[in-house]
């Protein structure tokens, strides 16, 4: 894959007490188009190699046969494309998808084990 080597970071703003969610990533290392942009928790506690099911999504593509948002949702945007080797989605309106705790529970957690 043109992509395996890419990487990224992503830095948040998130509000517990309401839906204020945005992000700022940038990912280099990739030529293809983002389809999906979002942040799992890392179930081995391993925030840069770990898995594990998405909790916030942010950017992506909605047309068949992508990855398409749990329940129903939809991206409100599209990813931007590669320009000089990167990819950069700043300002992203993000959305909390982790239906196993609320939204304080997991901002606490998150504190607790980044």
């Amino acid at each position: 894959s043109p992509d395996s080597n890419a990487v990224g970071e992503v830095s948040c703003e998130v509000c517990a007490s309401s839906d204020y969610q945005h992000c700022n990533a940038t990912v280099r290392g990739g030529s293809s188009q983002l389809i999906g942009g979002f942040i799992n928790v890392a179930y081995n506690g391993d925030g840069e190699t770990g898995s594990g099911h998405e909790m916030f999504m942010f950017c992506g593509d909605n047309s068949p046969g992508m990855i398409i948002p749990p329940r129903g949702m939809v991206y409100h945007e599209p990813c931007k494309p590669y320009v000089g080797g990167k990819s950069v989605n700043a300002n992203m309106r993000g959305r909390y998808l982790d239906i196993t705790k609320d939204i304080s529970a997991r901002l606490a957690d998150m504190q607790k084990r980044p």
